[in-house]
Order: structure tokens, then sequence, then C-alpha cells
């Protein structure tokens, strides 16, 4: 959309904001640099306690484009809760603070929801690590898909970064009004994906964009939604999430008529955590925690979720699943090494 055009269509950006005054500017400078030029900004300081929230105040000084709404300490869901509410547009679009967009995202999301006529629009991303920048595996080639058809790709990777985060996609306000659909507060991981679930309850159609237009952070490990440390207690919160989870996966599945049809694959979204965790345990050691005990394969082998998975899961099933871990465990030793030594190179 050039300057100059009437805008008929507001997108409302919400941005929770906690503590991320060293990434802060770069992301809210990218959203107010978009070509699409309806859109408003909805900074949400989640009681920063670092220079974030003076921040804010000083883009909407100078930008009337952008809202600043300051509140106590609440937490991620409660926050993007609190945007919902106060957005006026007839778009929504998510992006976390300490990430940043392509100049071209919200155009694009724009024009291609309404040239598809869908309800929800899907757009790749990269994911910038401390040793690269990672592109992400798109599994949806471009083009439209009713809502039992776009659950049915999830089938295929149900845990992963591309169906289950909400900032790579747009939204339609009406449905997330109209139907009270909210992020699940109780959640210390995972409501994105809760909230994609509710969401695609109440489409018609989806439509991908084969384009990476979201810039993803994760070095930033201390932000809203990261855990900055992984023990037996935090393991023990992901079980729960993953169970919540994973009730928001399997009502959706119902609600659209798929579960009988496809309850042995939609089980499998148990696999990959559970012998993930049991082939670490196992081996005494973590790429990101070591256990130290036998205590939380015992918690895993009781829980009636990875139960019922298993009895539904052939030995074939299992065993692809197990050389996939054993492989990603053998490939990150070597390359991640290689990617910092290049790394250091580039940089000398």
């Amino acid at each position: 959309m050039k300057e100059g055009e009437s805008v008929n269509e507001l997108v409302s950006i919400i941005v929770p904001v906690y503590n991320c005054e060293q990434y802060l500017n770069r992301c809210i400078d990218s959203i107010l640099d978009q070509s699409y030029i309806g859109i408003e900004v909805l900074l949400l300081d989640d009681g920063s306690v670092d220079n974030s929230g003076e921040i804010c105040d000083e883009y909407a000084k100078k930008d009337k484009r952008v809202r600043v709404f300051h509140k106590e300490n609440t937490g991620v869901s409660d926050t993007r809760n609190y945007g919902i509410i106060e957005a006026s547009g007839e778009y929504i679009q998510f992006v976390d603070s300490d990430d940043w967009i392509e100049k071209t995202m919200t155009e694009d999301l724009v024009n291609n929801m309404k040239s598809c006529d869908s309800d929800m629009v899907v757009c790749g991303y990269v994911r910038i690590t401390k040793y690269m920048h990672r592109k992400d595996k798109i599994w949806d080639k471009q083009g439209i898909y009713s809502n039992q058809d776009y659950m049915k790709n999830i089938l295929n990777d149900p845990t992963g970064y591309y169906y289950g985060v909400i900032w790579n996609k747009l939204y339609k306000s009406s449905i997330i009004k109209n139907n009270h659909l909210h992020f699940l507060e109780k959640l210390n991981l995972g409501e994105d994906f809760t909230f994609n679930m509710q969401y695609l309850r109440h489409v018609k159609s989806i439509s991908t964009i084969s384009k990476r237009l979201y810039i993803y952070n994760y070095i930033n490990t201390g932000s809203l939604s990261r855990y900055d440390k992984i023990t037996l207690d935090t393991q023990k919160k992901e079980l729960n999430n993953r169970e919540i989870l994973f009730e928001e996966y399997k009502t959706t599945f119902r609600i659209l008529g798929l579960y009988e049809r496809y309850e042995k694959e939609i089980y499998q979204y148990w696999l990959v955590y559970y012998y993930s965790n049991t082939q670490s345990i196992s081996d005494g050691k973590s790429d990101e925690v070591s256990v130290g005990t036998k205590c939380f394969e015992e918690i895993l082998e009781k829980n009636e979720e990875i139960k019922q998975c298993l009895r539904l899961s052939s030995k074939l099933d299992k065993g692809i699943v197990l050389s996939k871990i054993k492989c990603n465990k053998a490939l990150t030793k070597v390359k991640v090494p290689i990617k910092y030594l290049i790394l250091s190179l580039k940089q000398s």
C-alpha cells in the first residue's frame, strides 16, 4: 500500500514488552517502518524494571500510531489478552519485543488474506541463534487450505514453531472477539499453540505464504516466553503444560470430525517428547539439562496420555523416533562447533 491511499482495514499489532531494552528499538522500528500504513501499535509494558517502559513512551510521543499501556507484571498470556481487548483493528498481528519483522510483512499478510478470502494467513520465518541464521522448514506450499486439511498438515509437526506460534500469522479480530478467544494464563509454555487450536475451530480457510517475513531472535533466552533454566521442576511443569496443550489439540480434531480417523497420528504428539526425555535420562545427560535421577522417567511412564501413545504406536514408529533423536544429537555435536568456528573466522 502506497502512502496517500485510503486505509479501510486497520491492523492492530500487539507487542508484549518485558525487560527488553536491548532489542526493543529494533523491534518497534521494524513495525513502524512497515509498507502497510494502516497500523496501530499496542506496546504493552508488563511491569518492566529496566528502561523498556520509557522507550515505549518515547515512541508514543513521536508517532500517533503507537499506544502504550503500563501494567503490573502478570505474564505474557494475560498481557496479550489485554492487548486483544484494546485492539481496534479489523486484523490482529502479534510481534514479540525481542524479534523484528520484514518491511512488507503486514502488507503481504493483509493482501494475501484479502485475495484468498481466508480467515488466517501463515508465513515463514528466520530463526536467529547464537551460531547461525536458521531458516524454517516450510511444510505447507503456498496456497489455501480448509481447516480440516490444515489440521491434517499439523500432524506432520504438531510441536513445531511453524504451526504453533502466533507471530508468523495474521488473524481476524472479529473471529477472536466474537468467540471470546484468549490465551490460557495458567500455562508457562505453549500458550500460542492453544490459542491457535481455539482459533482454528472457528475458521473456514487458511492461506499460506512461502516468504520468510518474521525474524525470531532465539538468542535472548530471558524473554517473556522462555525458561532461563531447566530443572526437574520445570520439566514437571512442561509435562503438565503439554497435557493441557494436548487436550486442546484433541478437542480441535474432535470438533472438526477428524479424531477417530487420525487417533494414532494425533497421539504421536507425545512420541518425540517421551523418547527424547527417556533417552537423555538413560544417557545420563541432556542437551538442556542433567536430571540426575530416574524420578522424571517414572513420572513419564505413569502419565496416562503417554501410556495411550505407546499403546497406539507401533515398534516402527518408535524406532524412527529414536533414530532421529540419536541422529540429531550426533549432528549437533558436530555442527555447532563447526558453525562457531566459521563465525569466529568471519569476525576475525
